[in-house]
């Protein structure tokens, strides 16, 4: 069974490294027609990635005609991309593994030989401006930037349309805010404000927060998040517009019965043993699951007589998460929960949600800082700042919506890009002596004198929170 692996930091969006690395396995003979890939399940316990983007990679793969599903028994490769001479016991395959070895020897780290490779697959088949193969010498050389992200992923794609039968994008730059009616929400809010006083935490949001997906809440401190969360909970009320959950209104026996809410600060009782804590919320909860419950403490080898204030924070967070997922809701609200977690723990409790979350199919929103760690769990984002929405929409349509261009700067216009590009699609621009870089929504201007690629969600999102472009109610960045 093919095993999987995430290079976060890559640029490559987390599916189409899933996608790419079973189409190399099928290259390589490494997955023969019949054997199963790796359950969601079993990938999220693996790698902590969002089941939601292991099932959009094997549904590329079915469109693909590479694997078929199985219903009630798996996914399973249903063709071959194998031939004869890139076998593993091939004469090619010997050859190469006998180069690398003799590389190795002259002191070359895998870095240096993975550079080598790409030059010479370069130089046999060269690339053009948009990424695609040509045969030997019927074209210029590779544009820079343009080649794979990262050896052994897939070339950053160019932004491009979205696809028919990807999830909706429900974001519009510079006017109201429209979203699917079709598409089943759990969060939707309609000219939401909430006001403190003479400030505005929120003011005139729309938003709708899709059921069954993982939707990532970022803004800067102070931009309204945990705002939002409280009156998702009902422990605030709206000042003007209106908020609801699942069609219901938030502090309401429905609303409440399908909820679960955990802040930063994970309020468990100190005194209360972790048996106490795991009955405290069977006591308080109609639709409890003990099993659940117990079954996250006992992976985490935490004593059920163990006072919860002499837990790690580590195992507290493990016993609050419990907590959560014990009473089975269908809407989980996580307010930074993590936020005060070395990185191993971070990653253990983020693949806890995750297995959790392929088993239920609950809808999460998770409030984070860490931007890196957002684009393989996450399937949506809404990006506040200054109380008002300024994105929101799928991340991988978000992403492809926008580009990031470089080039040499306009010495006519003052922001050094080009006069005819339209500046109320730029979301960020710089220049740097004589080159300007810029990320805009659309496309990048027209020419081949510019270096351009597609956004990862880190960049795009620190490309908006970075932007100096006012957040006024009513301009909201959405994909359309």
């Amino acid at each position: 069974m093919i095993a999987f692996r995430i290079d976060r930091r890559s640029g490559v969006a987390t599916y189409l490294q899933l996608v790419h690395q079973v189409r190399q396995a099928l290259r390589l003979g490494a997955l023969e027609p019949g054997d199963r890939l790796p359950t969601a399940r079993e990938v999220v316990a693996a790698i902590a990635i969002n089941p939601n983007t292991v099932l959009r990679a094997y549904r590329e793969l079915e469109r693909e005609g590479l694997v078929e599903p199985r219903p009630g028994q798996g996914t399973f490769v249903r063709r071959s991309l194998s031939r004869a001479a890139a076998g593993a016991d091939s004469p090619l395959r010997a050859e190469a593994v006998a180069w690398v070895a003799r590389a190795r020897e002259a002191g070359l780290e895998r870095e240096d030989i993975e550079a080598l490779t790409e030059a010479a697959l370069d130089a046999e088949f060269q690339v053009s401006a948009t990424g695609r193969a040509i045969t030997p010498g019927a074209g210029r050389p590779a544009t820079p930037g343009a080649g794979p992200a990262i050896p052994g992923t897939p070339a950053t794609p160019a932004a491009r349309p979205a696809r028919t039968g990807d999830p909706p994008i429900t974001a519009v730059h510079g006017g109201r805010h429209v979203t699917d009616p079709t598409v089943p929400t759990a969060l939707r809010a309609t000219g939401l404000g909430r006001r403190f006083r003479s400030r505005w935490a929120l003011r005139d949001c729309e938003f709708a927060v899709p059921a069954g997906k993982i939707t990532a809440l970022v803004g800067p401190n102070g931009a309204g998040k945990s705002t939002l969360f409280h009156l998702a909970t009902g422990l605030l009320h709206p000042t003007t517009g209106e908020l609801s959950v699942f069609g219901a209104t938030p502090g309401s026996d429905e609303a409440r019965a399908r909820t679960a809410f955990l802040a930063q600060d994970k309020p468990l009782y100190p005194r209360f043993t972790v048996a106490d804590t795991l009955r405290f919320g069977r006591e308080l909860n109609d639709d409890w699951d003990q099993a659940a419950a117990e079954r996250i403490v006992r992976a985490g080898d935490i004593p059920f007589d163990a006072r919860v204030g002499t837990l790690s924070q580590g195992q507290a967070t493990r016993i609050a998460l419990a907590v959560a997922f014990g009473k089975r809701p269908e809407l989980l609200l996580l307010d930074e929960p993590l936020a005060d977690l070395d990185p191993l723990v971070r990653i253990e409790a983020m693949g806890l949600v995750m297995e959790e979350v392929a088993d239920r199919g609950t809808t999460v929103v998770i409030s984070s800082h860490v931007l890196s760690e957002l684009e393989s769990v996450c399937d949506h984002v809404l990006l506040l700042k200054h109380g008002a929405v300024r994105l929101d929409g799928d991340v991988q349509r978000l992403c492809e919506a926008h580009v990031r261009f470089t080039g040499l700067a306009d010495g006519s216009t003052e922001d050094g890009l080009p006069a005819g590009l339209d500046r109320d699609g730029v979301v960020e621009a710089a220049v740097t002596g004589r080159q300007v870089t810029a990320f805009v929504r659309g496309a990048a201007p027209a020419g081949d004198d510019w270096i351009t690629e597609t956004p990862s969600l880190e960049e795009l999102l620190l490309a908006y929170l970075r932007s100096d472009r006012d957040a006024r109610p009513g301009r909201n960045e959405a994909a359309a």
